[in-house]
């Protein structure tokens, strides 16, 4: 009966726009007042670095939708008004929308999944770090055969583990550099990233750019 009695006031094109209009905002509305702000409290509770990512996906999910909720609001503004074709900021927010769902589909990855990424990039620290070790024992003329055997780690915490030994070792043995390296180039180096790297992270990676 409502609406029987509204269309003799709004179009059919008009009433399309405005339940889209009308959804949109009420699920603004929730983003704004609730999960934005909810996801930001999360993330910087959070201290596992791919967590921290995904909830930078959830936030630009929500900033994808923010932007065309906003396009469909001027579209039932124009379609109210006759100002313009209201398809027009519909079809510009289209971008957003496949953007969205892309975020969507990348916070629905599994946490085990992002963590192949990371054992990867660790593992190519600790070759890094292993060639540098290397290089160090060859200046002050250390055996080499001294050091752990090379290992692919399948387990992440013994991948850590073995970067964390072998950045030690570093720490502890390019002082010697001093002594039997008259360039002494190498020691300035990894002088300078123990000294002006904030933390630990840093420090293994600028380490293993040496």
């Amino acid at each position: 009966m409502i609406f029987a009695n509204q269309s003799s006031i709004l179009t059919t094109e008009q009433f399309r726009y405005l339940f889209i209009a009308a959804r949109d905002g009420v699920v603004t509305v929730y983003i704004l007042m609730s999960f934005i702000p909810g996801i930001l409290g999360m993330y910087r509770e959070e201290t596992v670095k791919m967590m921290r990512l995904k909830m930078i996906f959830l936030l630009l999910l929500c900033t994808c939708f923010l932007i065309t909720s906003l396009g469909s609001l001027i579209a039932f503004v124009w379609v109210m008004t006759d100002w313009g074709n209201p398809s027009i900021p519909a079809s510009l927010v289209q971008p957003f929308v496949v953007a969205g769902m892309i975020f969507f589909i990348l916070t629905m990855i599994p946490y085990r999944w992002f963590l192949r990424l990371v054992h990867f990039r660790q593992f190519y620290i600790y070759q890094r770090l292993r060639d540098l070790e290397k290089r160090i024992f060859q200046k002050i003329g250390k055996d080499i055969s001294q050091t752990p055997e090379f290992q692919i780690m399948q387990d992440l915490k013994n991948l850590e583990l073995q970067i964390y030994r072998t950045t030690i070792s570093i720490l502890d043995h390019y002082p010697l550099l001093l002594k039997y390296d008259t360039t002494a180039s190498l020691h300035d180096e990894l002088d300078d990233c123990k000294q002006n790297a904030p933390d630990y992270d840093k420090l293994i990676r600028r380490l293993s750019r040496i």
